[in-house]
């Protein structure tokens, strides 16, 4: 009884990281415009990235956006950068996600 369990549980979840995956695949384009956007307006500048993908692993347990070529500059596009990491790990709210919603709880440098 205890192993049907565990498996019904571990089929669950799987699942759900799959449907995870698959939407953030299907619409990386929207995701991030939405990561640009929140970001930009929390961190009071200009956010840029080339890239964004789902990991899993990287804070786990919690699923994180892989963001890819960050740039952060002031709302005064003259100065120099303020911030460019090559690799930028938001952790997210993964039932949100599956709502084609981002919403941030950590963001990891």
């Amino acid at each position: 009884m205890l192993r049907k369990i565990l498996l019904y549980f571990t089929i669950a979840c799987a699942l759900v990281l799959a449907a995870a995956w698959l939407v953030s695949g299907y619409y990386r384009k929207e995701i991030v415009q939405q990561i640009n956007a929140q970001l930009s307006a929390r961190l009071n500048g200009h956010v840029e990235m080339a890239d964004a993908d789902l990991a899993f692993w990287a804070t786990f347990p919690q699923v994180s956006l892989r963001l890819e070529g960050v740039t952060l500059t002031g709302r005064d596009t003259t100065q120099q950068p303020l911030l460019h990491a090559q690799r930028m790990y938001v952790s997210v709210d993964l039932m949100a996600l599956l709502r084609k919603q981002v919403r941030f709880q950590s963001v990891h440098i």
